[in-house]
């Protein structure tokens, strides 16, 4: 498994010796604190009313997160791993970093809970929803990489994110065939692979990617043709109302999470411009609503694909998609926040999320509410893998 990632200096990707992932991600930060600064002012003279309605929610939010948190620094009471990433992601999707401000400690204490929770396998997920929270909680650790934190966390963030990336690559399905295969099983002991946990993988090695991490080809051409397989193209047998979404299985209706976490797959990682815009149309007839088995899967995947494809089409009818429906979800959101700033999981969600509860649902909203302002470092990367 060693030769899959590489993690020795190369000219393109690497400065000193094991500094990858830390230098890029150090650019990267420097970029988004630019952004801070300077783009957040036009995105809020673009976006009011509902800026700031974003930004009050958001704040609410964090503030019960920071309530919510445990004594060693993890999130929740069953499936703290997943929570805790969750969570950390969300501090830093608002701008906040660890060590610094009234949240500092909080972020802190939760990123070295998770180094601390990380496995010699490289595996950092949970034993219930091992595959989706081991996605989950390895997107943090590799966006707090460059964070500012001390050196030597950062070297621990370093590897245990590079040992995160060999077990997701290592976990995955090596047979080619697409309709069944190239993606990941929920569990282990599971034998079909699941398009729902495959995207969540495929964020990460996208996060990677934008990081300067070398990802074998193959493996990236395995997981797309997996989540591709169930895309709707046009055809005699395609219900125009299906074109463009994609099913659970490779056969049967679009659902929602797996249309946004495929469409996200699309962006991130090239697939044909017009088939990126076919799934771009049918989010466009399928708006948010407070409902559904997967809603902040959905939303997570679905925002941030409808970003990308603004930004790789220079469309301007992608980039007003874009806004209505970032102003339909945060309508959505703001009717369902609590006064103590959670949010709760919608009806007919699955059952694991609620009994997550508060401590999954608020973390997942803040990531959704906040994915315009490209404060995550891989909202800032590249689309289309480039």
């Amino acid at each position: 498994m060693s030769g899959m990632v590489n993690r020795s200096p190369s000219p393109r990707h690497y400065g000193k010796p094991g500094s990858t992932l830390r230098s890029a991600f150090s650019i990267q930060y420097s970029v988004f604190l630019v952004l801070m600064s300077i783009g957040t002012e036009g995105l809020a003279r673009e976006w009011d009313p509902y800026r700031r309605q974003r930004i009050e929610m958001t704040k609410n939010a964090l503030d019960f997160l920071v309530s919510a948190a445990n004594p060693d620094g993890s999130f929740g009471s069953s499936r703290q791993r997943l929570q805790t990433g969750a969570a950390v992601l969300a501090f830093l999707a608002a701008g906040e970093r660890p060590g610094a401000g009234a949240r500092g400690d909080v972020i802190a204490r939760a990123c070295r809970w998770l180094l601390n929770s990380s496995g010699a396998t490289g595996f950092v997920g949970d034993k219930e929803s091992p595959t989706e929270s081991h996605a989950i909680a390895a997107l943090a650790l590799c966006q707090l990489v460059g964070m500012g934190m001390s050196a030597e966390e950062d070297r621990k963030l370093y590897k245990a994110s590079l040992d995160a990336l060999e077990y997701t690559l290592r976990s995955q399905d090596k047979a080619y065939g697409g309709r069944y295969s190239g993606g990941w099983t929920p569990e282990p002991r599971s034998k079909v692979n699941d398009r729902k946990a495959s995207g969540w993988q495929m964020a990460f090695i996208h996060a990677m990617q934008c990081a300067g991490t070398n990802i074998p080809k193959s493996a990236i051409l395995r997981g797309s043709a997996f989540m591709m397989a169930s895309f709707k193209r046009k055809d005699e047998q395609t219900s125009k109302y299906d074109i463009g979404g994609f099913s659970y299985d490779a056969d049967g209706l679009p659902v929602v999470a797996i249309s946004a976490a495929g469409f996200y797959c699309m962006e991130a990682f090239g697939e044909p411009a017009t088939e990126r815009q076919l799934a771009s149309e049918w989010f466009t007839n399928n708006p948010p609503v407070w409902n559904g088995p997967h809603f902040y899967d959905a939303q997570f995947f679905a925002v941030r694909a409808l970003k990308l494809h603004a930004s790789s089409s220079g469309d301007e009818k992608a980039r007003e998609r874009f806004r209505e429906y970032m102003r339909e979800v945060t309508e959505v959101l703001r009717n369902q926040q609590r006064p103590d700033g959670s949010f709760d999981v919608p009806p007919g969600n699955a059952e694991y999320t609620k009994e997550m509860g508060a401590t999954y649902a608020t973390p997942m909203a803040v990531l959704v509410l906040n994915c315009d302002r490209n404060l995550l470092p891989m909202d800032t990367g590249p689309a289309n893998g480039d």
